[in-house]
């Protein structure tokens, strides 16, 4: 995956939590400035930050990095089908999955 398709991702992600470029960069201790770059594809990131963007955005790196969801332990009954969706299902799957979560609390 090149900078371009992550920035792309982490955008999404970005946008799915409603989180401002701004209060993303802060709660990763990084400029705004900074980050803008790194989404647009810019610039690349240390293991660290994107550790830091991932427990912010509660997404995996493993997503961020392959535009991958990741299955539960005992979920992979689940993935012969996860892989047939196209991206966009990816994202409405996952989107299910967090109300679903979020109903359960």
């Amino acid at each position: 995956m090149d900078r371009t398709q992550f920035g792309k991702l982490l955008n999404e992600a970005r946008l799915a939590k409603g989180v401002t470029v701004e209060a993303l960069a802060e709660a990763c201790d990084v400029s705004a400035a900074y980050m803008q770059k790194i989404l647009s594809g810019k610039r690349g990131l240390e293991l660290d930050l994107l550790l830091k963007i991932c427990n912010n955005l509660t997404v995996s790196p493993q997503y961020l990095l392959q535009g991958d969801l990741c299955l539960p332990d005992g979920g992979e009954d689940l993935r012969p089908l996860v892989d047939r969706l196209t991206p966009h299902e990816r994202r409405l799957f996952k989107e299910l999955l967090k109300s679903i979560m979020k109903a359960r609390d």
